[in-house]
Formats: structure tokens, C-alpha cells, sequence
């Protein structure tokens, strides 16, 4: 017997992660207000239908509680009556369970219509599960509606779906509903210790919260992963073997993916790609797990509670994520978010399984094409920007040089318009611009403050700098100079604030 049917459910109490569902069907079962029709909807495999059979169980037991004893909520199926027994074993005649994916017509339902009107067997409610009712054909379910409208007594319908919006209406409208939740992290690993436990056998944490994590919120999932590995030998049920095995992606690896997009390193990040690729790792899980670990940087930027909710990474791999989140800016990770998104959803039809992510590396690190012009430009002596014999113009002197507060403030006014000029000229160009802040006016020159020296490298290169500064002389006039600097430990707003004291305002978050 598998290990999923050996240590299904047999009572509300080991049901695992629905614990607003169970204690409300507890509530109905102790107050005997028994709805006519329930609708159990969620994603496969987190206990609808084992839920169904304990509701069914719990009406159906001949062990009936007092009624101080409900009121206790004392409501548990005995799991030792001939009809708790039959039902455990698939054998009662009162509960009957439809798989509504292969009987979705209507004869199959005009069948189960003639099958509702005869009684239960010792007094007993009927009772029906129609799983994946959203299968059935439009003339099947208008045929189970005329049924639901006008049941007859002692008659239970349960019905279960993983597509509830499938669902007509009519139908919907005539039943009680209740949304299962994918199980957390937690929820499963708890529920594969307790397996454990009664299997008299351990493993390494690390091996059920990867299982856990496999199995995306699907305790029948986990449940199978675990009876597989525990028919392995002993020794081989090492955590590398176990992650092999479910083709799960290394948390490591894509935190050192993440951490070289900090410092856009586009070559290493490239090598790393096509490395997956030759070791057979699934590109599209690295992508997912990335997408998540870019998520929880995102967020923990925000507030560092709302980062992992779903647990799925250890102590150690949190604070990691969280020291590294440090080394982005929140529009960064937001970026990244996006292009990752869509180049997940590139993967499944690009002619070059690895090109969608070697796109969005290049889409990103996007200064490479900057680095080397710049390194091409240091490499040979730079040729004679005048002809031999052109004559120099002469420039008229200021008659009155600008004061320092009132071109900060005109800077200011035109920065925006400052980017979106650069921006058709060198879009790499004006990608570093936006990470940098206008902070001084000093010894005739703008002070640009960078937060990074990469990135006050690349704009410093010659080419680049007259870039800004002929943009500067055409949106704010008269000849302007521009120097690049880092200022030593300070924190990301630093340059904000610089600028905020000569022009006034506050940094909103």
C-alpha cells in the first residue's frame, strides 16, 4: 500500500494546513445543520476529497454523540462502526463517489438522479462526491441543478473541483463553498515527520524541506515523493542525491546568480547559463527559483517580514538573501523581476533553450557595449577630435558666473528632461545617469554623485561625458563641465539628501 492511502486522514484532527474549513464543518456537524450541498474547490491534491469522506463519515456514524457531547465539539468520526468501516474501506453503500472527468454526460448523471431517490441504507444519509465536477457537460449540470434544487431528505451532495470559475452559476449558487489553501512549507514538512515517526525511520531536515518544497503546496505530492526515497538504501539518501533525484535547483547557486547581476557581470552570468545547461539542469526551474529569490529581495527592501513568508528557505539562506537584497535598489530588483518574468515565459519555444536568459542578462547588465568602447578607447591613442587647420572658435567669457544654489536648482528643474535626452543618444549611458544624483556645483564644474565606482567609472569615460555635457549645454544653456564622484559610506539616499539641502522637499519611500 502506498504511503498516501496507508496514512490518509481517518479523522478532522490529522487533516493538515484547512483549519478554517475543518473547525466550520465541525461546527455544522455539532449544531446538526447539515447542508443539502457543498462545493470543495482548490488545486489537487491538498485533502478536498479526503475532507468529503471524513464529512461523510462524520454524518453517517452510528456512534452518535450526545448532545453536550457536540456542543463540546465532540464531533469525530468513531472509526470503529460498520458504517465509519465500510467507508475506510470503499465498501459502503451510501457513499458514492463520481469522477466527473470520465461520467461528464448526461446519461451518467440521469443515472445518479434515479440513484438519489432510494433511501440509505439503516437509517443513513446518502451521500455523493462528484470529483472534478467542472468536467461535466453543460447538459449534465443542468441536470444535476434540477437534483440540487430540490434534494431529497437524508441526501448529502459534496462536490469537488480544482476550477471553481468552471463552474456554472447556478450551480455554485446552490451550494455552501469552501476554497482549499495550498499547505505552507511548515504545514508539509509537520505532516512528513509525522509519517516518519509512525514509519519508524528519520531523515535530514534538509531532504523534507525539499520535498516540501517540491511539492508546491500538495501534500498527496509530498506524501508520493516520500514513499519513493524511502525505498532507496540507507546510504543513498543523501541530500545531493535526494536534490538530483527531484531536479530541484541549489538555493546557492542562484544566490551567486543573484549576487553577480548586482555587480552586472555579464560574462560570468553568461558562462553560469551555458554551465547549466551542459550539467542538464531544467532552465525553467532555475528560472522560477530565481524569479522567487528576486521576489523576496524585493520585498524584504520593503520590510524585511514580508520576505519568505512560505519558509522555504533555512536561517542561514534567509540572511544571506536578506544581506544581499542590500546590494540592489528597490527599482533594480522590480526590473529584474520583469525580465526574468518574460524571459520564463520565452523559454518553452526559443530555437536555443539557453538564449531567453542570455537576453535578459544582456537586457539588464546592458553597459557591456559602454565597458568596451571605453576599454577600445584607453587601448589606441584617441584621434585629433579638430582637422589640423581648423580654427579654434573662440568662446565669449561669462560676464557672470553662476552661483552655485541657483544652478543646483536649475539642474534640478531639468534633470528628467536631462535623461530622456541622453537616452536615444546612449541608453546604457542614461541607465548609470539614473543611478547617480546631481549633489554640488564646485570650482565651475556639476558634481555627480555615484553610489558604486563601476558605476562612476563607466561615465567618467571621455566619450561619455561629453555626451552629458553637450545635452547639459543644449537643455540648460551656456558650457558645462561635469565631474564624477563616489562618496565613501554612505547610504543609498545619501545623494538625495545632498541635492535636498539646496533644494528643499523631503525623500518620500
Amino acid at each position: 500500500m502506498t504511503l498516501y492511502r496507508k496514512y490518509r486522514p481517518q479523522k478532522f484532527s490529522d487533516v493538515e494546513g484547512q483549519s478554517a474549513i475543518i473547525q466550520t464543518l465541525k461546527n455544522e456537524l455539532a449544531s446538526g445543520k447539515i447542508a443539502h450541498a457543498y462545493l470543495f474547490s482548490g488545486p489537487r491534491g491538498i485533502g478536498k476529497t479526503t475532507v468529503a469522506r471524513l464529512l461523510a463519515k462524520a454524518i453517517n456514524c452510528r456512534n452518535k454523540k450526545s448532545a453536550a457531547e457536540r456542543r463540546m465539539g465532540k464531533v469525530e468520526p468513531c472509526n470503529r462502526c460498520v458504517s465509519c468501516q465500510e467507508i475506510t474501506s470503499n465498501g459502503s453503500l451510501d457513499l458514492i463517489e463520481i469522477d466527473a472527468a470520465s461520467n461528464r454526460g448526461i446519461n451518467e448523471i440521469r443515472a445518479l438522479r434515479e440513484n438519489v431517490r432510494f433511501a440509505g441504507t439503516a437509517n443513513a444519509s446518502k451521500i455523493f462526491i462528484i470529483d472534478e465536477v467542472h468536467m461535466l457537460t453543460r447538459e449534465a449540470a443542468n441536470a444535476l441543478l434540477k437534483t440540487l434544487e430540490e434534494p431529497p431528505a437524508n441526501t448529502v451532495f459534496i462536490l469537488a473541483t480544482t476550477e471553481a470559475h468552471e463552474v456554472p452559476d447556478t450551480v455554485l449558487s446552490r451550494c455552501q463553498r469552501f476554497d482549499f489553501k495550498k499547505l505552507t512549507i511548515a504545514e508539509i514538512e509537520h505532516h512528513l515527520e509525522k509519517i516518519l515517526k509512525q514509519e519508524k525511520t528519520s531523515l535530514d531536515p534538509a531532504i523534507l524541506n525539499l520535498l516540501a518544497v517540491k511539492a508546491d503546496g500538495g501534500g498527496r505530492d509530498a506524501v508520493g515523493l516520500l514513499g519513493q526515497i524511502l525505498a532507496w538504501p540507507k546510504k543513498d539518501l543523501t541530500l545531493a542525491k535526494v536534490a538530483d533525484f527531484l531536479g530541484a535547483v541549489d538555493w546557492s547557486r542562484v544566490a551567486d546568480f543573484a549576487r553577480r547581476l548586482a555587480i552586472r557581470d555579464q560574462a560570468h552570468l553568461i558562462r553560469e547559463i551555458n554551465k547549466m545547461v551542459s550539467d542538464g539542469q531544467d532552465l525553467f526551474n532555475f528560472t522560477e527559483k530565481l524569479i522567487d529569490y528576486l521576489r523576496m529581495m524585493m520585498l524584504a527592501k520593503i520590510e524585511e517580514d514580508l520576505a519568505d513568508k512560505e519558509g522555504s528557505l533555512t536561517a542561514a539562506q534567509k540572511q544571506e538573501m536578506l544581506a544581499l537584497a542590500k546590494e540592489f535598489f528597490l527599482k533594480d530588483l522590480a526590473s529584474l523581476l520583469r525580465i526574468f518574468s518574460s524571459a520564463k515565459n520565452n523559454l518553452e519555444n526559443a530555437p536555443i533553450s539557453q538564449l531567453p536568459l542570455e537576453l535578459a542578462v544582456i537586457e539588464y547588465a546592458g553597459a557591456q557595449d559602454v565597458v568596451l568602447e571605453a576599454q577600445a578607447a584607453e587601448a589606441k591613442p584617441a584621434a585629433p577630435i579638430l582637422p589640423p587647420k581648423m580654427e579654434i572658435e573662440k568662446i565669449a567669457p561669462i560676464d557672470s558666473p553662476l552661483k552655485p544654489a541657483a544652478s543646483m536648482e536649475k539642474v534640478g528643474e531639468k534633470w528628467a528632461d536631462v535623461l530622456k535626452a541622453v537616452e536615444p543618444l546612449n541608453y546604457s549611458l542614461c541607465a548609470f545617469l539614473k543611478l547617480c544624483q546631481p549633489v554640488a556645483f564646485r570650482d565651475g564644474s556639476l558634481i555627480l554623485g555615484f553610489p558604486r565606482d563601476f558605476h562612476r567609472n563607466i561615465v567618467s569615460q571621455a566619450r561619455n561625458k561629453k555626451t552629458v555635457e553637450t545635452v547639459l549645454d543644449q537643455i540648460l544653456g551656456g558650457k558645462w563641465r561635469i565631474q564624477c564622484e563616489k562618496v565613501e559610506g554612505r547610504g543609498e539616499n545619501h545623494f538625495a539628501r545632498e541635492a535636498l539641502e539646496v533644494l528643499g522637499g523631503e525623500i518620500v519611500r
